[in-house]
């Protein structure tokens, strides 16, 4: 069964009217890269990671899902920024840096019972960086209530989640979207009710990429069955690298509000066709590949997405900048 993402998703790419694909450009990207084993985005990571990976199995999991209930959302000016170790990063390594930060600083941020009696006053101290954190009390909202729910009815251990799935990527998933509303990333779009699950997805391709090669003898967590039912992660970056590599082409207008970084509403049929179209053309360049490198291991969409968010750090892929959107979801 296909995940409803990348059946909606390929709906509305079907009708768009601000954004299409140029499947030229993907055959094209597909004979000049050399496709070997991929990497998760995350180790990538350009920070020290040593308090978060000297914690236990389970801090970790719990860790992950408390981190991408936040995961969301840096682009506002001026940036929020955390130094840490000597170091200053902006983006998705600032909120890793600030989970290295407390727990360094023995702040058990990855402990459901301690963060369902956080106050916000604590919860700006953790935080507390250069410039101020956009959407700040959504952000400890969020956190607050995947801790509470995740105490209530799962005895504080995403473990229980995954078991309670049977380490099934698609059953979790479900799970997770019914249970925890700050995971919820859907819109409607001409009538029709069209799925993203940006956060949830992400947090779930961590697990399985993540957690076996440090924990090694937790085979059930590489065998975290159905990854390659995940599509594309929805965002700003990967878009954006899409755009840069001639695979998404813009309608004139939207061109124009986003290199003039005007915020594009969320929820609107300009946002919603971007990220659509970027899950369908994801998978476009998955199908190529595989059918092009037939015998080579087969690549799955998730894998083609952490490699465009890696390339949407270089400055080459950020000559035309990426859509702004305020929003809970990415």
């Amino acid at each position: 069964m296909k995940n409803p993402v990348l059946i909606t998703a390929n709906y509305v790419s079907n009708i768009s009217e601000h954004v299409i694909i140029n499947k030229k450009m993907i055959e094209e990207f597909v004979k000049e890269q050399a496709f070997t084993t991929t990497k998760n985005w995350l180790t990538n990571a350009p920070l020290d990671m040593g308090p978060i990976n000297d914690l236990k199995l389970e801090d970790i999991l719990n860790l992950l899902f408390i981190f991408n209930s936040v995961n969301f959302c840096y682009w506002t000016v001026p940036k929020w920024k955390i130094n840490y170790l000597d170091r200053t990063y902006d983006g998705t390594w600032a909120m890793l840096a600030a989970f290295n930060k407390g727990i360094m600083n023995k702040i058990p941020i990855y402990d459901p019972k301690y963060i369902s009696e956080l106050n916000y006053s604590e919860f700006e101290h953790i935080f507390k960086g250069n410039g101020s954190l956009t959407q700040a009390r959504e952000r400890f909202q969020f956190m607050l209530n995947s801790a509470e729910i995740l105490m209530d009815k799962f005895q504080g251990r995403f473990s229980n989640i995954l078991s309670k799935g049977n380490y099934d990527t698609t059953q979790v998933m479900k799970i997770i979207i019914k249970e925890f509303p700050s995971y919820k990333d859907q819109e409607e779009y001409n009538g029709k009710t069209i799925f993203f699950n940006k956060r949830c997805q992400l947090l779930l391709s961590d697990i399985h990429d993540i957690i076996p090669s440090k924990f090694k003898s937790n085979i059930k967590y590489k065998n975290l069955v159905n990854q390659n039912k995940l599509t594309a992660f929805a965002d700003y970056k990967v878009p954006m690298s899409l755009r840069a590599l001639g695979i998404l082409k813009y309608s004139p207008e939207l061109s124009r509000k986003i290199d003039r970084m005007e915020e594009i509403s969320q929820g609107s049929s300009e946002e919603i066709e971007i990220r659509a179209n970027a899950i369908a053309a994801v998978h476009m360049m998955q199908s190529t590949i595989n059918s092009t490198f037939a015998g080579k291991d087969k690549i799955m969409d998730k894998d083609i997405n952490d490699m465009l968010w890696v390339m949407g750090q270089r400055s080459e892929m950020k000559l035309k900048p990426y859509h702004r959107t305020m929003t809970t979801s990415y």
